[in-house]
């Protein structure tokens, strides 16, 4: 009798492996069963925003489910993000990776360690920066603008999306190399740091391509770039290399997830962003704010990560921004 109820129990218990198995399975094969949430650690409107809403439209029609992105700013990035590090690992909660997080984490207390709470996904492009002013400024060039701060030290006021943000780094780096001193006013993405330099209440504005379209219609000048190579958009405008500073911000903008998403769930989210990256609104989106389009899979975005990191460890502590 002890040995038939033993036997029963061990078919129950490989009925039930086998029965957790199966639905593990077929769970993982039926991604996505509701809608997916994209977050965007930044504002409305903003490069992040535009690109982020027209990617996910295009990888709807792959993944038959809506893919909805909301916006949770602040913090420098770091407040929307860390929504997302505390998420269930499940593909239902993902966001737009900054690499300004990587430097928060040298810089400041936040509440995750990024290069270990998240799941990379996929790059879809790049970031362009630069240095804009009023386009009635005296400054007329990036040596106007140098000159005017080293026989002005702290006088001039720069906008900025965040702290930490690598329109921010490359002030600070550039003040350095420079030899001068400015005032950082950190606001919580472009446009609102794009709308404190029309409205006059800064100097100038250090950011991403959210100000093309105003230097477009003749309210801001562009002085710099901080890309390896000039923007298309603007072939005349210089890179702050090609100004004698040896400073350059490429910067990659992509898809993550929580720490943990298993690979089945990545692969099927990698491979339908991809996809979303053949729509013509994101093309045109991408377009409009000069932002290359790039893709990277889960593998090479986790090797770029782990570089953005190892370069953020060395590059704050050497600007004198490191914790305290």
């Amino acid at each position: 009798m002890k040995m038939k109820k033993s036997v029963f129990l061990l078919v129950c218990m490989f009925a039930g492996i086998i029965f957790f198995a199966a639905n593990f399975c077929w769970a993982a094969d039926s991604f996505p069963i509701k809608p997916i949430e994209i977050v965007v650690p930044y504002p409305a409107g903003g490069s992040s925003d535009v690109t982020a809403r027209a990617l996910a439209k295009g990888a709807e029609t792959i993944l038959k489910q809506p893919v909805a992105v909301v916006n949770k700013a602040g913090g420098g990035g770091t407040v929307g993000t860390a929504q997302v590090a505390n998420a269930k690992n499940d593909g239902y909660t993902l966001t737009v990776l900054p690499p300004a997080i990587f430097n928060a984490h040298y810089m400041r207390n936040i509440p995750f360690v990024p290069l270990q709470a998240f799941t990379p996904i996929m790059v879809f492009g790049g970031w362009s920066f630069g240095l804009v002013v009023n386009s009635d400024s005296p400054y007329k060039t990036l040596e106007d603008f140098i000159a005017f701060a080293k026989a002005n030290p702290g006088k001039i006021k720069y906008s900025a999306p965040g702290t930490g943000t690598s329109p921010h780094l490359a002030m600070a780096e550039l003040g350095l190399k420079a030899g001068v001193e400015w005032t950082h006013v950190p606001y919580k993405g472009d446009p609102p740091s794009v709308a404190a330099v029309l409205g006059g209440h800064v100097t100038a504005a250090s950011g991403s391509s959210a100000f093309i379209p105003h230097v477009k219609a003749g309210k801001l000048r562009l002085l710099a770039t901080y890309g390896d190579k000039r923007m298309a958009v603007f072939p005349d405008v210089r890179t702050l290399k090609e100004c004698g500073y040896d400073i350059s911000y490429p910067s990659y903008i992509g898809i993550a997830g929580p720490k943990g998403l298993s690979k089945s769930v990545v692969n099927i989210l990698e491979n339908a962003l991809k996809e979303g990256m053949k729509d013509e609104t994101f093309i045109r989106s991408m377009d409009m704010l000069s932002m290359p389009i790039t893709f990277l899979g889960s593998t090479d975005y986790q090797s770029y990560l782990i570089k953005v990191d190892k370069r953020a460890s060395e590059l704050i502590p050497a600007l004198g921004l490191g914790k305290k």
